[in-house]
């Protein structure tokens, strides 16, 4: 039985994981996800992700310990690590939605995407150091998003970061009650789509390659992109004609 689902409607390739009952981020999970987003690549129905668990009452307890055993350990982190660099390099942009608690392994996947919600009872937590382990993407992620203070605390504790807490470090995006949830979600989708989405996946190329680099090196690089592949777009020259011609731009997306 498939643990991860993919509904496609009006642009959006809504994915729930459903993994009852605590939504464990297994192997098979990891497996059946990176191939959904893989198909979704060339889907051109499918312009923004949504990520999301199936279980309305939380989101997920982390990655299943039987797997960090040594003799599983490798697969395990080689398969998280490269379902996360798929996510963090996505070319289309993704949202997940955090429900209730989010640990470890699931926090580490989650908090991957370009946008995240969560709704005001989330719990974030990469709580492994209890376990004599430690969350090896939360390591390499958290220190671009908050001080090493912070990340010392939360890593090295195990405590849980709950959902206003996380808005204030820069973990997640919106903190909405469950009522609002969809309001925020299609508001958000639909900002997405009303640009051009070929200027938007080159927008988020750029902000990659620049974000890990030296200022002068970020904005050379900025610069490159710009002038070597955003100008040749048709939407390019659409965007800035229907600006000055005061009328609705008419993507073509490429």
């Amino acid at each position: 039985m498939s643990t991860v689902s993919v509904n496609i409607k009006d642009g959006v390739a809504t994915i729930a994981i459903n993994n009852p009952p605590l939504n464990i981020i297994t192997l098979k999970v990891m497996q059946e996800l990176e191939a959904k987003l893989n198909e979704l690549i060339g889907n051109n129905d499918a312009k923004v992700i949504v990520l999301r668990s199936g279980n309305d009452k939380l989101c997920s307890a982390g990655a299943d310990v039987k797997e960090h055993f040594p003799e599983m350990a490798t697969d395990l982190i080689t398969s998280l690590a490269r379902l996360i660099k798929l996510l963090i390099n996505y070319p289309k942009p993704t949202i997940c939605v955090i429900n209730g608690k989010c640990l470890g392994g699931g926090m580490e996947l989650f908090t991957s995407c370009d946008f995240v919600v969560v709704t005001d009872d989330a719990e974030l937590a990469v709580p492994e150091i209890k376990l004599a382990t430690f969350p090896p993407f939360a390591i390499a992620l958290l220190p671009k998003l908050m001080s090493l203070h912070k990340v010392y605390e939360i890593v090295l504790t195990g405590k849980s970061v709950y959902a206003e807490e996380a808005k204030q470090l820069g973990l997640v995006n919106y903190v909405v009650s469950k009522q609002n949830l969809d309001d925020t979600l299609n508001k958000l989708i639909n900002d997405l789509l009303s640009n051009s989405q070929a200027a938007v996946r080159l927008a988020k190329k750029a902000i990659l390659l620049s974000a890990g680099l030296p200022i002068d090196e970020a904005i050379d690089a900025a610069s490159f992109a710009y002038l070597s592949e955003l100008i040749k777009l048709e939407d390019y020259v659409e965007g800035l004609r229907s600006f000055l011609e005061k009328r609705k731009p008419m993507w073509k997306n490429k």
